[in-house]
């Protein structure tokens, strides 16, 4: 890390410090309640903006290794993983049927879906080195009674990383809870890519768009203003 960063980490650090005796005193008194919370929020982004920094090189030196190459592509793979699984899910809310079923919005899904599958990844990344780097730091406290600045700095990164963790929470709880406004899209991109139209096949009115499901279930489409999807069983 240059000196010019190990410096602007420590006046970020100090200025989140700062602001987090703020927010405790604040709460202790019970007074300016809008305050105290202010400044917990400001303590906890310049907490992640430190850490953002210090871990940035971190980051790069993992990079240029073989084996970190490797971490990252296996990583990628897992978020893949994560987003077609968010994928299946959310067509599985907007049709009422399995969402595996339908392979091209599935993918396409997956690809708008990597994004919060990355956030997702990331927050047990986090987790993981919140609850190790507090480990050590309780160590570090014992054998060194917290008198010098590696302390102060490592339990600064501990706080970082909690923060950090607490918005990835956050926007995770904000996907879940705003999960329902993909459903048309999803329904769109089943009817765009997975619902075609036959001819002749028994019992299904020529041109109707359809998708066959287990157990001789059909799902059929109809893209006429608001697209609806009708299920039925052929016999």
């Amino acid at each position: 890390m240059s000196s010019r960063i190990e410096t602007c980490v420590t006046w970020l650090y100090a200025a989140a410090t700062f602001a987090l005796v703020a927010w405790v005193v604040l709460t202790v008194a019970r007074s300016a309640y809008p305050i105290a919370s202010l400044a917990l929020v400001i303590a906890g982004i310049l907490f992640v903006l430190g850490f953002a920094l210090t871990a940035t090189p971190v980051v790069k030196r993992v990079w240029s290794h073989p084996v970190g190459k490797l971490a990252f592509t296996i990583s990628n793979f897992v978020v893949l993983l994560i987003a077609g699984s968010l994928a299946r899910t959310v067509l599985t809310s907007a049709t009422g049927l399995p969402g595996q079923d339908f392979d091209w919005a599935v993918a396409m899904l997956s690809v708008l879906l990597y994004i919060p599958a990355a956030i997702a990844a990331t927050s047990a990344i986090l987790g993981t080195y919140a609850v190790a780097g507090q480990l050590w730091l309780y160590a570090q406290l014992i054998t060194t009674g917290g008198s010098n600045q590696q302390v102060w700095r490592l339990a600064c990164n501990v706080a970082g990383a909690f923060a950090a963790l607490f918005f990835v929470l956050g926007a995770i709880e904000q996907y879940e809870k705003n999960r329902h406004l993909l459903n048309p899209l999803a329904i769109y991109f089943a009817y765009a890519g997975d619902y075609q139209p036959v001819r002749s096949y028994p019992g299904i009115a020529p041109g109707t768009l359809v998708v066959f499901h287990e157990n001789g279930v059909v799902s059929m489409l109809n893209p006429e203003g608001d697209p609806r999807i009708t299920i039925t069983k052929l016999e």
